[in-house]
């Protein structure tokens, strides 16, 4: 998100004020995703397939902003749309790390998932300003894919060690 604009202004030349109009409609956006993840968490014990499907759509558009130049009103769409899906997954995460969480360790583990957050809000920053100093802007979309697919191949990968472990409580049961 926070190098979007000037990567965007880099790579395809897109105006500043269209860049931060799209990047305002991405956060505004991710804030009814939010509202809209929680009604969807309420609804299924399936976070991690939620959450894999909201980053894995996320990943496809941010790599079509990336890597194809468009009009205005498209990338304003599509930026929305994937600050949307990308809030859409956060109450699911966030059930994805309560349940990972032993009994009575709950807080202990948000500490640890909030610990990484900041350790990623440093070297994020550090990363793609790299990127931008040294290589085509492009790769700031890029690298962002490559983190969502990571995601999304652990949330599926936590969703089905959940179907498993319930499961297995079900047959001892």
């Amino acid at each position: 998100q926070s190098f979007s604009v000037v990567a965007l202004e880099a790579a395809f030349a897109v105006p500043l004020a269209v860049g931060n109009t799209a990047l305002t409609v991405m956060l505004a956006a991710s804030a009814f995703g939010v509202l809209a993840g929680g009604i969807i968490a309420d609804r299924t014990s399936r976070h991690g397939d939620v959450a894999a499907l909201g980053f894995g759509l996320t990943g496809v558009l941010v790599a079509i902003v990336g890597y194809i130049a468009m009009p205005t009103i498209p990338l304003i769409a599509a930026m929305g749309l994937a600050g949307f899906l990308s809030g859409m997954i956060m109450p699911s995460r966030d059930m994805l790390v309560r349940g990972a969480a032993p009994p009575g360790a709950e807080g202990r583990v948000f500490g640890i998932v909030s610990t990484g957050f900041n350790i990623g809000g440093i070297a994020g920053p550090l990363l793609f300003g790299w990127i931008m100093d040294h290589a085509d802007p492009r790769l700031i979309f890029a690298a962002s894919v490559v983190f969502m697919l990571a995601t999304s191949a652990m949330a599926l990968a936590s969703e089905r060690r959940s179907r498993i472990n319930r499961a297995l409580r079900a047959a001892a049961e």
